[in-house]
């Protein structure tokens, strides 16, 4: 299990993402935003950035395609959602995160935004590809 992702094969609806909890928290379920909670959100929210590992993969469901984390914020009202489709480490993620909204201030498309923060990773030879660029978008 991942420290920021909780997968269940089983029941996929009981799988989410863990924040921190805070202090009224007595049980790890208090702390975890799960799928099926997601499904009931209503957002209105234009962009959502899932940099943990893997938020693109889940159980497959006939007719109904890929099950994941990413498709409850989709559901539940985003435009776009941007997620991974692999295991990707914390401190180049947090770097590509960092280029994507700097881009984005600047009035970027998401397409581009996340196109060029690509780019300026790619440039660093201290930096493995496989860390970082399993990030994609979805959405309008």
């Amino acid at each position: 299990m991942s420290k920021d992702r909780m997968t269940n094969d089983e029941y996929p609806k009981l799988s989410g993402i863990v924040f921190h909890p805070n202090e009224e928290a007595t049980e790890i379920h208090d702390s975890v935003l799960s799928m099926g909670e997601m499904y009931q959100l209503q957002l209105q929210a234009d962009l959502v950035v899932l940099s943990s590992c893997e938020s693109g993969i889940g159980k497959l469901a006939k007719g109904e395609g890929m099950m994941a984390i990413n498709r409850g914020f989709l559901y539940a009202g985003a435009k776009n959602v941007i997620y991974t489709l692999f295991k990707v480490l914390d401190k180049p993620s947090s770097e590509l995160c960092e280029a994507l909204f700097a881009e984005i201030l600047e009035g970027k498309t998401y397409t581009e935004a996340l196109r060029l923060a690509k780019l300026r990773l790619i440039q660093r030879t201290d930096v493995d590809p496989k860390s970082w660029s399993g990030f994609v978008l979805l959405g309008a």
